[in-house]
């Protein structure tokens, strides 16, 4: 059978690249590394593979380094692979029965694992590959990194590089396998991850000038500073790729990025408009269903998020938004419902089972309540809102020193301050209740349980005419939100 040459870009990458040559040791039969600068022990780790390391003076090009790892492959086949990547065991079987066709090369599917739900494209874990069990979903993107070794297949563009059949001759036959590789980038280390997303900038803005008629060009453009929360002027390239382009699904990211500016009359607008020339994705119902809620047109967001829930019935975000909706809707009961299959397609989902939690605590269900919150708890201790919503149940059972254990360092804002009041009251500290309390109630004024808990608190200190105002200013206020 015909060799493999596995070739790999790198700069330290000490706690990843033996994982990376381990999974695909069974089929390859050399290692080409291109180094790019490491500076931790990554060229140690692997001196045991007897790999070529090949130095390369970093220049901001991407495909640079990576064809020097190509030209210096000597085997018939080539695997292209990134220190943060992995190929299933299970899978090299396919890869080794493909090299015996007559095809040039093959897309393989780069299974970019993510936590983030409300990324265009994301697919929950369906836990076929334990190489996914740790994280909640992923976005597949399909790329060539199989492929026979010709002078001729070349990666092209500086970044996002890629092997791009329509520049190369027509001759070579590219197919499509069901092979994911397995990427990790996005749930590396949060630092490391902006750094190369800054980086990406960088040489993205460089190719736009090379290339100043490029929609792609702009659309990746886009997509970084989409990525870095820098929404508008990730909304001027996504403009400018659609005008370039006409391409429906530009206008859905420009769509996002018009939200996150507070555009959401214009971000509906483009959504609508992408729906007219043929998107029909779930994506696209979900993010109209986003915008809606967010303009308070509760009966179109849910309308919205039931037919992306119907294109998409495993999207934990298109049941947890739906909830949330009927929540303010008034419908309790089917709120609690979406919840609970929002947690079901996405165990690790912090929202749905804070906003679950919620409910079951207004419903004295404690038990559950303090489950479900413990198990986000474990998993992210300084989470404001786990935090907020365990001082919740402790003070509803009786615990209020717990409760003001766990909000010590978090009593800045209106909720905390309410739910430290609460505590202080349950500990007959009148004063300090009503200190809180009272602070509370001064940054939002629509805080029912300030209120009603001031009015205890006045009770308690004889001060009935007070109490009598505070308990009747909450049932207004209350009257309010339930008759808007």
């Amino acid at each position: 059978m015909a060799g493999v040459s596995l070739c790999m870009i790198l700069k330290n990458e000490q706690d990843w690249i033996e994982g990376a040559i381990e999974s695909v040791k069974d089929l390859t039969d050399e290692i080409i590394l291109v180094d790019t600068g490491s500076t931790d022990s990554t060229i140690e780790r692997v001196r045991r593979f007897s790999p070529r390391i090949i130095p390369f003076s970093w220049i901001n090009d991407f495909s640079a380094a990576r064809n020097v790892s190509l030209q210096a492959a000597s085997h018939p086949w080539i695997l292209v692979l990134d220190a943060d990547e992995r190929i299933s065991r299970r899978d090299i079987s396919v890869l080794k029965s493909a090299m015996q066709g007559t095809d040039d090369g093959f897309h393989l599917v780069q299974r970019n694992y993510t936590s983030a739900s409300n990324v265009i494209g994301w697919t929950p874990n369906d836990g076929a590959y334990p190489e996914a069990s740790p994280y909640a979903g992923y976005v597949d993107n399909p790329l060539i990194r199989f492929f026979k070794n010709s002078p001729d297949i070349r990666f092209t563009y500086a970044v996002h590089e890629i092997i791009d059949p329509t520049r190369m001759p027509t001759r070579f036959k590219f197919s499509t396998l069901p092979v994911p590789i397995h990427h990790f980038g996005k749930v590396r280390d949060r630092e490391r991850l902006a750094q190369k997303q800054r980086l990406y900038l960088e040489i993205g803005l460089k190719k736009l000038e090379r290339e100043p008629t490029s929609w792609k060009a702009h659309f990746e453009l886009g997509v970084q500073c989409q990525e870095l929360n820098r929404h508008v002027e990730a909304s001027e390239y996504f403009e400018t790729a659609w005008k370039l382009s006409k391409l429906p699904f530009v206008l859905l990211y420009r769509a996002v990025s018009e939200k996150n500016k507070g555009q959401l009359l214009k971000a509906a607008e483009l959504i609508e408009q992408a729906a007219r020339l043929g998107v029909n994705t779930y994506e696209l119902y979900l993010e109209l269903g986003n915008v809606y809620q967010g303009l308070g047109d509760l009966e179109k967001a849910h309308k919205h998020y039931q037919r992306s829930l119907k294109l998409q019935p495993s999207s934990p975000l298109s049941a947890f938004n739906a909830g949330l909706v009927y929540r303010k809707l008034g419908k309790k009961a089917d709120a609690e419902t979406l919840y609970r299959l929002a947690l079901k397609l996405e165990p690790s989902f912090r929202e749905p089972a804070l906003e679950l939690s919620s409910l079951l605590l207004d419903e004295g269900k404690f038990d559950e309540a303090y489950a479900i919150l413990m198990s986000v708890y474990a998993r992210e201790p300084q989470c404001r809102e786990v935090r907020l919503g365990l001082s919740k149940y402790h003070i509803q059972t009786g615990s209020a020193k717990e409760a003001l254990r766990l909000l010590a360092d978090i009593t800045d804002d209106a909720a905390a301050q309410c739910l430290v009041g609460a505590a202080h009251l349950q500990e007959n500290d009148l004063d300090q209740a009503e200190q809180f309390l009272e602070r509370a109630l001064k940054r939002d004024r629509n805080l029912v349980d300030a209120r009603i808990n001031l009015a205890e608190v006045y009770a308690r200190k004889g001060e009935h005419a007070k109490a009598a105002r505070y308990m009747m200013s909450a049932r207004g206020r209350i009257a309010e939100l339930t008759n808007p």
